[in-house]
């Protein structure tokens, strides 16, 4: 089947530079291209609303590690209808009239990304993942906001941002503390209430995976189990 090819796709694709996505499709083949059918079916049952669904394609096109500011660009090209092409010049516009961006440039210059993005049409759902360790709430924060900066830079585009947590376990990384008082925006949250999630396959009851976890000397080390699925 082959991929998804709108034009907010075809920018993507053009700066979709990550050698750990280039690594895995000379490995696995074209079958990698294709997301799976229960992968997708977990996605859209965990974004549904008492509003709404959404219904993601099998040819729907992905990356992996995807940059923020790539994302930037290609929204950028798509607000002026134009292309990614060799030698093109474009201007790193300003987006002070949005008052949650820390930075005043569309494109930032800095390392945040994605761990996965799925894209189709005028819609983005970008997945962040966890399996052995936590969500910084810092670090979670700081791209929601670019996020949102840039959402609100094509709101006459009609764009569609979905954010899905993805872990062994659940979450509870968008809540408020009296460190942390920052409120995800509504886009990132299903019924207003909390962030979609999807369960993580991560190793199983045969076969679990272990943490070897240096004791206080550094002389020795034990090994903890780590999370299992839920089977």
């Amino acid at each position: 089947m082959a991929e998804e090819t709108g034009r907010l796709v075809k920018l993507l694709k053009k700066l979709n530079r990550k050698e750990r996505y280039w690594l895995l499709r000379n490995a696995i083949g074209e079958k990698f291209l294709q997301l799976d059918e229960s992968f997708i079916c977990e996605l859209q049952k965990a974004l549904e609303d008492e509003d709404s669904g959404i219904e993601i394609p099998k040819n729907a096109w992905w990356a992996m590690d995807y940059h923020l500011d790539w994302i930037a660009v290609a929204l950028k090209q798509y607000v002026d209808k134009s292309e990614i092409n060799e030698g093109m010049v474009i201007e790193n516009e300003c987006c002070t009239h949005i008052d949650e961006c820390d930075s005043n440039k569309l494109i930032s210059g800095n390392q945040l990304d994605i761990d996965m993005i799925i894209a189709y049409d005028k819609t983005l759902i970008l997945v962040e993942a966890k399996a052995d360790i936590s969500w910084s709430r810092k670090q979670m924060e700081n791209k929601i906001k670019l996020l949102d900066c840039l959402l609100k830079f094509v709101e006459k585009e009609d764009i569609q941002m979905y954010l899905v947590l993805c872990s062994p376990g659940k979450t509870k990384v968008h809540e408020q503390t009296k460190e942390r008082s920052y409120v995800w925006p509504s886009w990132t949250l299903i019924n207003n209430e909390k962030p979609a999630h999807i369960f993580m396959r991560f190793g199983s009851k045969n076969n679990p995976l272990y943490h070897p976890k240096r004791t206080e000397s550094d002389a020795k080390l034990i090994f903890e189990k780590r999370h299992i699925n839920k089977d």
